[in-house]
């Protein structure tokens, strides 16, 4: 399945806050240089498809990098729900959790 990029909105969730952010200024930041990716790799992932225009996927992803030079290692587990609109998949959302360890 080959996504297009759009993401309407993504959610960071953490022990107390549930943070939404925009998807273009998720972008935004990886492009200007505020969210650093270094390494990233997805295990587990598993995709489930409903009728010919939905899917579920979800899996852990593991990263390291920094926010704004604040650097970060992490494992979370995700969710992307993406639906096929004119021959093309487009993520609808995005979910975050931290995976336990």
């Amino acid at each position: 399945m080959r996504l297009a990029r759009q993401y309407p909105a993504i959610s960071v969730w953490s022990v107390s806050t549930v943070i939404v952010v925009d998807g273009d200024l998720m972008v935004q930041g990886v492009g200007g240089g505020f969210i650093v990716i270094e390494t990233a790799a997805s295990t587990d992932t598993r995709t489930r498809q409903y009728n010919s225009d939905a899917a579920v996927v979800t899996g852990k992803w593991k990263a390291k990098g920094n926010v704004q030079g604040q650097p970060f290692d992490s494992t979370v587990t995700f969710s992307v729900m993406c639906i096929r609109q004119r021959n093309s998949w487009k993520i609808v959302t995005a979910q975050f959790t931290p995976a336990l360890q």
